[in-house]
């Protein structure tokens, strides 16, 4: 089975050769190769393994930055274990759990421009940064083609990406890929039988999961496609680097072929990773033995009127404790959009668990966008929601004969809009992933300014 590629280290560039955070390092290194001589205060002569053990034991993360702006190695230590340092830290605590700054933009595939004609001559995969992100990236928004222009992302959180690399008679192969680090991980090819038709696709971090590896690298990729006339699902670990076996939906539940070629990107509470579709929340428990099929399965009716897929997602609450239905609407009378956020408060007999309950739709936040115009005919597209960012994507078009839209970030927690992109296909959006980078990524960058 093909291994875990990891990005070489370098002597003078750190652990992140073939990540975005390589050029923060190599300009730490060369600010420290031209500090000159002198001598050593006693508290930079503690070993590195002392002083990740001092700083894992701090309050929290603003005072681990604290520590890190003491001195450009403090700094180097803190950034390079910053993974570590950073399972050991208490989240942060409600409202501020959301953090903006995690947002850096999205991924997408594309294969026409605005105009409907196909793309030729530069690469397929491309990355749009957001403004902040353009600073914290050196000013650099262009992917470095780490893959063929064939990948095309399909899942992201907490870091990862995930990429479809091939599809083809041969079969289908995904990648699984952190771009702050430059960490890829190539997952055995799902060839014949094994290979499923349209498909949703969810991704699972050590943050998501109790009682698993504390591995930075650790994930789990969670597969949910058609077989035979029903609905399977199927998972791979990066603890036995295997696909587990195929597992069908629970009491002969299945989803239509249509609704899987437009599921969304997945959220995830709990251990249950949750897709929408049309009539309910399709939820998947994924926190049991590796090698063990997932069919711990709920769907979670809506009470609201069924409404098209690409205007709403799933979101979850700035405290994690709820999930939540994000809607977008014109709102009557201010000729702008507006953002519903609804909580779910999971109702049913147990809400720990996955054996069922309903959606309370009570309206918690109706946000006005004023800065969008819109009429009764524009259209708009739900695209992608960042559950530790708070930063929900979407594209607006001007009427209903629309192929494009201008694609926006909006973040929750900041209440800031920015314009992403202009005039983007509605066929490249289809193949968009918001991309945040984890709490680890955030603590090494500012450690290292």
């Amino acid at each position: 089975m093909p291994p875990t590629r990891r990005a070489r280290a370098h002597p003078a560039t750190g652990p992140y050769a073939d990540g975005w955070l390589s050029r923060r390092h190599r300009c730490v290194a060369a600010d420290e190769a031209s500090s000159g001589g002198g001598g050593t205060p006693p508290t930079t002569a503690l070993p590195d393994d002392v002083l990740f053990g001092i700083f894992s034991r701090v309050s929290g993360a603003a005072d681990v930055l604290r520590c890190a702006a003491t001195c450009r190695r403090w700094g180097r230590v803190v950034a390079t274990r910053a993974a570590a340092i950073c399972r050991t830290l208490p989240p942060p605590p409600p409202p501020a759990r959301y953090l903006p700054h995690l947002a850096l933009g999205f991924f997408h595939h594309q294969t026409k421009d605005g105009a409907g004609r196909c793309v030729r001559g530069s690469p397929r995969l491309r990355f749009v940064a957001t403004a902040s992100a353009s600073r914290l990236l050196g000013g650099g928004t262009r992917l470095l083609a780490l893959f063929d222009e064939a990948a095309r992302p399909v899942a992201s959180r907490n870091g990862r990406v995930v990429l479809e690399l091939r599809r083809a008679s041969v079969g289908l192969t995904f990648s699984v890929w952190n771009p702050m680090t430059g960490d890829v991980s190539v997952l055995p090819t799902l060839s014949g039988k094994d290979s499923p038709g349209d498909y949703g696709c969810a991704i699972l971090t050590g943050d998501d999961l109790d009682n698993v590896s504390t591995s930075p690298e650790f994930f789990r990729l969670l597969l949910v496609y058609n077989r035979r006339g029903s609905t399977v699902l199927r998972r791979y670990s990066s603890e036995t680097r295997r696909w587990g076996p195929e597992g069908e939906m629970p009491g002969g539940a299945g989803i239509s072929s249509r609704t899987l070629r437009q599921l969304g990107p997945a959220v995830v509470h709990r251990g249950v990773a949750y897709w929408h579709t049309r009539d309910a929340a399709l939820g998947v428990r994924v926190d049991g033995a590796p090698e063990a099929a997932p069919v711990d399965v709920c769907s979670l009716p809506y009470k609201m009127v069924p409404c098209r897929l690409d205007e709403h997602v799933l979101a979850v609450s700035a405290d994690g404790t709820t999930l939540r239905f994000v809607r977008v609407g014109i709102s009557t009378g201010k000729r702008c959009l507006a953002v519903s956020f609804l909580t779910s408060q999971l109702l049913g007999p147990d809400h720990v668990s996955t054996t069922g309950g309903m959606w309370d739709d009570t309206i918690d936040e109706h946000i006005l966008l004023h800065e969008i115009k819109a009429t009764a005919t524009t259209t708009y597209k739900l695209l992608w929601f960042g559950e530790k960012s708070g930063t929900l994507i979407f594209a607006v078009g001007e009427d209903a004969s629309s192929t494009s839209g201008d694609v926006f970030a909006f973040n929750l927690a900041a209440r800031s809009l920015e314009k992403l992109a202009d005039g983007m296909s509605y066929g490249a959006c289809r193949n968009l992933c918001g991309y945040e980078m984890d709490r680890a990524a955030l603590l090494a960058w500012l450690a290292l300014r």
